[in-house]
């Protein structure tokens, strides 16, 4: 299965979905009024069915790569899931900041290194494993390399876990960061 993102917001709301107005810098928020069909996989938050999109986020990859395992959440904050994408990224590649922020964590947590940033719009952005070569308190433009992929993760093979929320405890699926759409291809 592979996830590649269209360049067309208004799919989106063609498939079912509702596009509030805002200005071009600000996140849009896109609700459904029921539930998420296989084409938007994955376009659902911890607490509603609910994406956020604006045109300021970028592929921490630099480039749109294949998605090895999607975003996912449960109806409760403590059900399982998949808290965050799995981008196709090699051993040492560079990782880049999605959008500007401030890096509130740059350092290991529990078995692995981390890197998190906030953004001015409330959300905070996550990338593990990584090595880190950005510090805590630094000031991140989108495009900064802030670390290199560690290579720990998706044995065998080697990628980037990409997570974000906005508030406490609101996951979201980054994708939905990126300007377009969802398309799942089979």
């Amino acid at each position: 299965m592979t996830i590649i993102l269209g360049m067309a917001v208004a799919s989106i709301a063609a498939a079912g979905f509702m596009l509030s107005p805002t200005p071009a810098n600000a996140p849009t928020e896109v609700s459904s009024g029921g539930h998420a069909d296989s084409v938007l996989i994955g376009m659902e938050s911890a607490n509603h069915r609910t994406a956020f999109v604006s045109r300021d986020y970028g592929w921490p990859s630099g480039k749109p790569v294949k998605i090895l395992k999607t975003f996912h959440v449960g109806a409760h904050p403590w059900d399982p899931g998949h808290r965050g994408v799995d981008l196709d990224m090699a051993e040492g590649g560079a990782v880049y900041a999605a959008n500007d922020g401030d890096v509130i964590y740059a350092g290991l947590l529990v078995d692995r290194q981390v890197v998190s940033i906030q953004h001015p719009d409330g959300i905070r952005t996550t990338y593990e494993p990584i090595i880190p070569l950005v510090i805590q308190g630094q000031h991140v433009t989108r495009g900064t390399i802030i670390g290199t992929v560690d290579g720990t993760h998706c044995a065998p093979r080697s990628c980037l876990h990409w997570g974000a929320k906005k508030g406490k405890k609101n996951y979201i699926n980054p994708l939905s960061l990126l300007e377009g759409q969802i398309v799942l291809l089979e």
